[in-house]
């Protein structure tokens, strides 16, 4: 053999040894490198089992209301509540509108044995019902716009009272005789002479609104404080009559029209008086609201300063009946409104309206909540139907006076508007 072709064959086995002799690339170990060796922290080699938990965040404290994200109060936009009504009026006394009394007294106002039978004050409890809505205009709860309006309605009631046959008990209708300045008595219902009746009813309606802004002045995690300024309307309307009827017995005379007549002739009156006052001006106020847990508690009051439109209207008749069943004949005036005071009258004057509330309540689930509490209304300068008939009468005005007609004494009752005060008590539920 070629000694070049040996050399050839023997240099292509070694290499092949030592290539095989080499590990595979990718697999293995290889020898550590000179110099120094980087070792990674813990902390990235075993993550999970050197991390320690970070610390919880002190809790919030609880706060009245919920936030939303960017800390406003999370509130319902719309809030409202309807309510009923329970009140009455202050009695502020007055004249009787009839009388008892004995044979010496007559029903006279200050004789012995005379005693009062009503008078235009006496009121009974009235029902009612407010109905409250507001819409807040600003997350923070800050500024919004409240409505509210109510309605107090007491239906017709008075009194009644009728003699026997025989003219027992004795009945009058009192009045101050303006032509002689004393008390004195028309008789209705005297033993022997005549046998009569009376009555007397009277209405209360009282509604009004009012619309304006609240705004949120202090806000606290238990309590709040709003103030509120709008506009006001209030309307107080009232209306009195009375009637009575009076039959001559075989010993009485009944008189009408200026003559006199025997039985069985009767007279009957009508009397009625409508008043009507209306307030309109701007208001302002105030309202705290507080909370414990679930029960509730707010307290406001409310001042409207303004006019207040007012009228009154009287109406007065006198009906003769020949027969003592079928009417013969009408006459203006009654036993209350004559000649001189009948007829409407009106006028606007500046006047005040003063409100307080109370409410108490419980917060069932977090938008429904029972309540009670108080309401007091007052209204400063207001027309009323007892001050319409509370001066003095000149009975010669009188169709059922023996002198009607005659011009002696005064022109009495005036036609003027007599005012006073309204003041309205009520409880409040819802």
């Amino acid at each position: 053999m070629d000694r070049r072709i040996a050399w050839a064959v023997g240099l292509t086995l070694v290499g092949a040894s030592v290539a095989n002799a080499q590990p595979p690339a990718g697999t293995g170990y290889y020898p550590a490198a000179p110099g120094p060796v980087m070792a990674l922290p813990s902390s990235q080699l075993f993550p999970d089992a050197l991390a320690q938990p970070a610390p919880e965040a002190p809790a919030a404290p609880a706060t009245r209301y919920p936030v939303d994200e960017y800390g406003n109060r999370a509130i319902n936009w719309f809030y409202g509540h309807t309510e009923l009504l329970w009140g009455w009026t202050r009695d502020r006394g007055g004249r009787p509108l009839a009388t008892t009394g004995n044979a010496l007294g007559r029903g006279v106002l200050g004789e012995p044995g005379t005693a009062g039978l009503g008078t235009g004050n006496n009121f009974d409890e009235a029902f009612g019902v407010r109905a409250t809505a507001g819409y807040w205009l600003t997350p923070a709860r800050r500024v919004g716009f409240e409505a509210s309006g109510f309605v107090f309605e007491r239906q017709t009631t008075g009194f009644a009272t009728a003699s026997d046959g025989n003219g027992n008990p004795i009945l009058a209708r009192p009045f101050f005789d303006a032509s002689t300045n004393q008390e004195n008595a028309r008789n209705l219902a005297i033993p022997d002479a005549f046998a009569g009746r009376v009555s007397a009813n009277s209405s209360l309606r009282v509604y009004g609104a009012d619309g304006g802004w609240v705004f949120n002045a202090v806000e606290r995690d238990n309590w709040s404080v709003d103030v509120t300024a709008g506009f006001k309307f209030l309307a107080l309307v009232e209306n009195l009559n009375t009637n009575d009827f009076s039959q001559a017995l075989p010993n009485g005379l009944i008189a009408f029209n200026g003559g006199l007549f025997g039985a069985p002739s009767a007279v009957a009156t009508t009397d009625h008086v409508s008043t009507q006052n209306r307030f309109y001006g701007p208001s302002l106020g105030l309202r705290l609201n507080a909370d414990v847990e679930r029960v509730t508690f707010s307290a406001g009051g409310r001042l409207g300063f303004g006019w207040v439109r007012q009228s009154q209207a009287g109406t007065g008749t006198t009906t003769f009946f020949a027969d003592g069943v079928n009417q013969t004949a009408t006459a203006n005036g009654g036993s209350l409104i004559v000649g001189s005071n009948s007829g409407r009258l009106t006028r606007t004057e500046f006047t005040t309206v003063s409100e307080l509330n109370v409410k108490l309540g419980y917060r069932v689930t977090r938008r429904v909540g029972v309540f009670v509490g108080y309401d007091f209304l007052f209204l400063s300068d207001a027309v009323r139907p007892a001050d319409a008939v509370q001066g003095g009468i000149n009975p010669n005005q009188m169709p059922t006076a023996p002198g009607f007609g005659v011009p002696f004494g005064p022109v009495a009752p005036a036609h003027t508007i007599n005012s006073s005060d309204f003041l309205l008590h009520a409880f409040n539920g819802g």
